[in-house]
C-alpha cells in the first residue's frame, strides 16, 4: 500500500513521515519511505543527475534530468512493492509536485511529453495534502529549499505563497475529478484511491494519529477482502 504526502516546503511532510515510520514499526508493520527527487542516495544515476542539476541553467534540461531521477525512483518503488506486498510505502512528493513547481509556459509542452514516461504507480491508498499558511511554513524553515538560496526573505515568502496557491488549485481540481467509484482520474501516472486534506498547522501527534487511523482502516479492509 502506497501513501503520498504533498505540500509546500515547510508544511511538515518529512516530520510526519518520520513519526509514522516509527509508530508503524512499533506496531509490527514493514514500512519504507521514499522521497521524489531526492531519494535513491545509492543510485549512481540519481546522484550524477542531481549534481548536473546544480550546474544547469536550462529549464528543459532540468526537467529532463529530474524525470530521469524520478524514473529510477519509481522503478525502485515498484520493485520494492512487488517484493514486499504487505509493506506500507510512504512517498514524499510525486509527479503532482512537479506539476505545481513547473509553471514555466516555455516548458509546459516538454513537461507533458516527459511525464508520460513515468512508471505508473498503482494501489495508492491515499494522497495526503498538508495544507498550511505560507507564512507559517516560512517561519518553520526561513532558510528555504535549495532553489531559494538567492532569494530575499520577502521573495521566499512570495514564492511559497505562489506555490501554495498552485497546490490548492490543483488539489481542488483533483477533488472535482473524483469519479463514481471514488477514484481520482488524473494524468499524473498515479492510481489514487482517496484524497485527504490535512491541516498542517495541527500538532504532529494529531496529524500522525489521523494518518495512522486511515492506514489502519485500509489494512483492516484489506484483511477482510
Amino acid at each position: 500500500m502506497i501513501y503520498i504526502f504533498e505540500g509546500i516546503d515547510g508544511c511538515g511532510k518529512t516530520s510526519l513521515i518520520n513519526a509514522l515510520e516509527d509508530s508503524l514499526r512499533i506496531d509490527g508493520f514493514k514500512v519504507k519511505s521514499f522521497s521524489d527527487g531526492v531519494g535513491l542516495d545509492g543510485s549512481v544515476v540519481a546522484e550524477n543527475m542531481r549534481s548536473a542539476l546544480k550546474q544547469s541553467d536550462d529549464d528543459i534540461s532540468k526537467l529532463m534530468m529530474i524525470q530521469i531521477i524520478r524514473i529510477e525512483l519509481y522503478k525502485e518503488i515498484i520493485k520494492y512493492q512487488s517484493e514486499n506486498p504487505d509493506a506500507i510505502i510512504l512517498l514524499s512528493r510525486s509527479t503532482i509536485s512537479s506539476a505545481v513547481y513547473n509553471d514555466n509556459k516555455d516548458t509546459d509542452y516538454v513537461y507533458d511529453s516527459i511525464l508520460c514516461t513515468t512508471p505508473y504507480l498503482r494501489n495508492i491508498k491515499n494522497l495526503f495534502y498538508l495544507k498550511i499558511n505560507p507564512e507559517v511554513a516560512f517561519n518553520r524553515d526561513p532558510n528555504g529549499p535549495d532553489y531559494s538560496k538567492t532569494f530575499s526573505d520577502n521573495n521566499k515568502l512570495i514564492e511559497l505563497t505562489r506555490l501554495s496557491t498552485r497546490y490548492d488549485n490543483l488539489i481542488r481540481s483533483m477533488e472535482i475529478s473524483l469519479d463514481s467509484s471514488g477514484k481520482i482520474s488524473s494524468h499524473y501516472n498515479l492510481n489514487i484511491n482517496k484524497l485527504t486534506v490535512l491541516d498542517a498547522e495541527d500538532s504532529l501527534d494529531n496529524l500522525s494519529n489521523l494518518v495512522n487511523f486511515e492506514i489502519m482502516s485500509d489494512w483492516i479492509l484489506r484483511l477482510n477482502k
